[in-house]
Order: C-alpha cells, then structure tokens, then sequence
C-alpha cells in the first residue's frame, strides 16, 4: 500500500561542481509555503554532482513543493539566489516507488526507496534537483538562478574586517583550487557544460572484450550527475539517456567488473560531430572492442574515444563508488 505522503521522510544536501567551490548563504524546501527542511549549511562545498552530500544533513518528510536558495560562488566572486517551484507530481512518483537493487553476484537485494533530494548548483546559476537512492539517481528539475548581493558581514563574521572586494579576493585565493585557477588562466569557465552535459542521446554499449561476454549488470554514472543500474535483460537496448561519465560493466561469470571512465570534454566533442552528421535522437553504438578500446559508431562513421580510463575490480564486492 502506498505510503502517506507525510510519511515520505528524506535527507537533503547540497553539492556543487567539482572543482567550482560554493558555499550555501541560506535556504530550505518547503510544501504550499510550509517549511519541511532547511538546505544544510556546511561551509564550502567542492564535491561534485555525482556525489551525495555531505553527511551532515538536513532531514524532512512529505513532498516539497518550493526551493529556495542563496549562495557564494568563489571562483565567480559572487551570489546567486533562485526561488523555484518543484514538480511534486514526478517528485511523489519517485518516493511512491519502491526498486529492487543486483548484488555483485547478481543476487537481488531488499527492496529499496528514494530517501535524499540532493540540489546540485554550479558556475552561471545553474541549478539541478535530483532525487536519490541506493545505485539511483534522478533529476527532476533544472532551474536559472539569479545574481544577487550579500553584503560580506551578513554572510558570516568577517574577522578580517574585509570589504566586500576584499572578501571575495581572500577567499578566491583561499579555496579555488589550483588546478581550476591554472585551468582559468588560458580558458574561460566553461558554463555551457552544465546545459551540455543533460543532453540526452539514443544509443547502447556493444561489448566485444577478450574473453569476457554475458554482462550480467551494469552501473552507470551519467554526466548530467544521473544514475542507474541495469539489469542483464536491458543491457543490449538502445534507450535516450544522458551521455555516460563512469560505467561499471559486470561479468558474473570471469568474476570481474571492467570500469570505463569517459573522457567529458572529448565525448561532448565527438558527440557533437555526430550531431552535425544527423541531429536528433539517431541510434549510436558505443563500442568497447577486444583491446577495451572504446569509439562511437554512428552510420558507418567510427568516431575514437581515445581517453577512456580502464579498471578491472573483483566481483566478490561492489565497487567503491
């Protein structure tokens, strides 16, 4: 029997992109102007869309309608706000539903619920909602925040007495990391990538690796921060999703998981020449061949992916993700 919807109970965070460090101001998730939860306010945050949250959480229950968010940006020295309206009906879909999760052996596990509402913010005020459960990930909103201003003493104590110009400056060279700040000294931020990494496209995995065959399950971390896990009887399908960032390939039968690791900057290049070829939702074949080489093929065009990471991990646990 499905649950009241007071009894949907959940734990939500907030993450930032990698490498773009954020920190929340203040925020919360409310239902038709009633407060569920506060956006936990856990300093800077720099762990990425595919990551969960932190541990130190802010729980609720029921649907909530309503997002409210203001927060610092560092590499952009400065705030976004965005006030959105939440879709209850995907969002009480998802919670409503229960899903049966494979064991490294194949075996089925107890079955599990949605439990956390993660919201992902990054560089240009993009903003994604996404709901989360074990192995799952699901977005169920994608919104534009606002610039706006915090005065430097209203968002924390200021010890330094800084002015506003200070503050930003401090903390820039504080928190960015040095590989962003070596990465914005030849290259603007790449604000398209957010938008770009939702896109969806038509296409399977064909596996032809040495001595592996009969993939039992697969686990995948999309781009976009999405997640699934496939069952053996789906594996072979074409189906629109978002491009693939981490792919664990499993084969019960040589007791292995192959890890695939694309390359993001490549697979948007590749993927956009096939656009210029036939955009639109055209069937693509990604290609892993004897050698664990993988490429995209689309009307009898092979386009390499030549920055693919490989891994090989027993199957007696699971990956650690």
């Amino acid at each position: 029997m499905e649950q009241p919807i007071e009894q949907y109970r959940w734990v939500n965070a907030v993450v930032t992109a990698k490498g773009y460090p954020a920190e929340v101001h203040s925020g919360y998730l409310a239902a038709n102007k009633n407060l569920l939860a506060a956006l936990p306010k856990t300093g800077i945050i720099n762990n990425g869309w595919n990551n969960p949250g932190t541990s130190l959480l802010s729980s609720g229950a029921g649907i909530p309608s309503e997002l409210f968010i203001t927060w610092l940006s560092y590499v952009e020295k400065k705030f976004w706000k965005l006030e959105a309206t939440l879709d209850t009906d995907w969002i009480g879909r998802l919670f409503s539903r229960k899903f049966v999760n494979l064991g490294p052996t194949n075996n089925p596990l107890p079955p599990e619920s949605y439990n956390r509402i993660v919201v992902a913010v990054a560089p240009g005020g993009a903003v994604s909602v996404f709901i989360r459960g074990a192995l799952r990930c699901v977005e169920v909103g994608h919104y534009q925040a606002v610039e706006t201003s915090v005065d430097v003493n209203d968002f924390y104590d200021n010890p330094f007495r800084d002015n506003q110009e200070q503050f930003f400056t401090r903390w820039y060279d504080h928190v960015v990391p040095a590989e962003t700040k070596a990465y914005l000294t030849t290259h603007h931020i790449p604000y398209a990538h957010w938008s770009l990494f939702r896109k969806l496209y038509n296409y399977r995995f064909v596996l032809q690796f040495y001595k592996m065959d009969n993939e039992t399950q697969r686990h995948c971390l999309y781009l976009n921060a999405e997640e699934e896990q496939i069952p053996g009887g789906a594996l072979n399908s074409y189906a629109v999703r978002p491009l693939p960032w981490k792919i664990d390939f499993a084969f019960t039968k040589m007791k292995r998981w192959v890890e695939a690791e694309f390359d993001p900057t490549e697979l948007l290049e590749v993927f956009h020449e096939i656009d210029k070829e036939g955009p639109g939702h055209m069937p693509i074949d990604i290609i892993g061949d004897h050698q664990m080489k993988f490429s995209a093929l689309y009307d009898e065009k092979i386009f390499p992916l030549n920055n693919v990471k490989i891994g090989l991990w027993l199957i007696n646990r699971f990956r650690p993700y």
